[in-house]
């Protein structure tokens, strides 16, 4: 069983590099990453329909200063008939039309600048709020781009120790016999913590924990050949 003594550092080999991948997969600041990418989303849809409102809000105040102007100029010209340009009316019945147009057209104004008013009022926390959302967007690109940066850093320190254990690990496989790796590595990918070989101590599994029979650890501290574990088909090797 000495020639199977590289086994297990292989798979000591084998399994950290294992736990390197699952660590890389799993990181804490991938999980920020994600996080901060999904809120940035939400973020960057929310200043699209803040941007939308106010420049909706824009449009509608710019809309109704033109109407007003329209009704101050007509004012203005009504008035001009009627005041400005003494004489040139002088009936008494186009006088009382004029004026009663004049006096509709005062509470048209009236009624359109308060509107205004509310437009510009509108508008302003409809800027407000794209601003703010911008901002906040803003943060949010930031925040994501230290978290981005950081998450490179501790991937590329974890994957130069994934590559040191991968060069020691391709120095050991020349040292196991090619029939005894074949196993391994079919054994490897079927179990789900990739552990294909275990030390087998004082009669107990290292892989499942299980004792075996007084009987068979004899066998197995005698013989020449690969042992198996009877419950999890793991290859044993005497410790």
């Amino acid at each position: 069983m000495s020639e199977l003594g590289p086994l297990l550092e292989l798979q000591h080999y084998d399994s950290e590099a294992d736990r390197l991948r699952a660590r890389i997969d799993d990181l804490p600041e991938a999980a920020t990453v994600r996080d901060l990418e999904t809120e940035l989303r939400r973020g960057r849809a929310a200043l699209a329909q803040a941007a939308e409102k106010a420049t909706e809000a824009r449009r509608e105040q710019d809309r109704l200063e033109t109407q007003l102007g329209m009704l101050e100029s007509k004012a203005a010209s009504v008035a001009d008939r009627l005041y400005g340009r003494a004489g040139v009316v002088s009936s008494p019945k186009e006088l009382q039309a004029l004026q009663a147009d004049l006096d509709m057209i005062n509470r048209q104004k009236s009624d359109l600048e308060e509107e205004v008013l509310a437009a510009m009022e509108s508008r302003e926390e409809a800027v407000g709020l794209e601003k703010r959302t911008e901002e906040a967007v803003g943060d949010l690109e930031r925040r994501l781009a230290q978290a981005s940066d950081a998450l490179e850093v501790t991937r590329k320190d974890i994957e130069v120790t994934l590559r040191e254990v991968e060069i020691k690990r391709e120095a050991v496989r020349p040292s196991v016999p090619a029939d005894v790796l074949s196993l391994y590595d079919r054994i490897r990918a079927q179990q789900s913590d990739g552990v294909a070989a275990a030390p087998l101590n004082g009669g107990v599994c290292g892989g499942c924990q299980l004792r075996l029979p007084a009987a068979e650890y004899e066998a197995a501290r005698h013989s020449s050949g690969v042992v198996r574990c009877e419950a999890c088909r793991r290859i044993l090797v005497v410790a």
